[in-house]
Parts: structure tokens; sequence; C-alpha cells
């Protein structure tokens, strides 16, 4: 049975955390796009979440075109964000679009003026997957 997109009841209430002060560097369309998400997801307990199912903290591997080949990254708090590291910021575009991507996914979205297309090859690692 396919629910559409998860979440985590705990992500969820990290996530509305994180949107609730304005003062940060995300742009507006970012945190209503990531708001409408949350919004719209169903609700799940974290040892409900499928392994295969992008979370918060989750490791993932992705491919890219922009990219000489596959890329490790961590989906995280805004906090944690560090593009040098792997870090991808939940308010970032490409946070968002990621959050909820199962294996195998393509997914496209616009940032900084140029369309983008990445590849879900595997996730790594989601914390939910210890519980």
């Amino acid at each position: 049975m396919d629910v559409g997109f998860i979440l985590s009841k705990l992500d969820r209430c990290r996530i509305s955390e994180v949107l609730r002060p304005k003062s940060d560097a995300s742009s507006g369309v970012t945190r209503s796009k990531l708001s409408e998400k949350i919004r719209h997801a169903t609700l799940v307990e974290p040892s409900q979440i499928p392994p295969y199912v992008v979370t918060m903290n989750s490791r993932i591997l992705l491919a890219s075109s922009l990219w000489g080949g596959p890329r490790e990254c961590d989906l995280v708090y805004p906090q944690d964000a560090n593009c040098l590291e792997g870090g991808i910021s939940i308010m970032s575009m490409m946070g968002v679009n990621l959050l909820g991507c199962r294996e195998g996914c393509a997914i496209q979205f616009s940032q900084g003026g140029r369309i983008l297309h990445l590849q879900l090859l595997s996730l790594t690692y989601q914390p939910e997957g210890l519980a």
C-alpha cells in the first residue's frame, strides 16, 4: 500500500520548531514549500518508517550530472549544515525535496536560477533503522 509522503511524528515536531523563527537565511519559498510538505504528510511513529525513506539525519548517496560521481550527504537541521562536509539543510530546496524520498527516486528542483536533477541511489544510514 502506497501512503504517499510519510514523516515521523518526531521529525515533524522538530521541523516545526525550525520553521518557527523567521530570522534564518532560508527563502520564503523554501519555508512555504517545507510547511506545505509537512502539513500534508502521513504521520507515523519513528519505528514505522520504512528503511528506504529519507528522514532527518539520514545519510544518502546521491548522483547528479553536475558531479563527477556519487556523493554521500546527510539531511540535517540548519545549525548542522555544512556543504563541505556533505550536510544538506532541511531549509534548502534540496533538503525539502529529499525529505521523504525513497531509494531510487529521481528529484528535480530549481535552485540558484537553474534546474537540478538528482538521483537517490541509496540510504546508507537512517536513524529510525536503529530502533
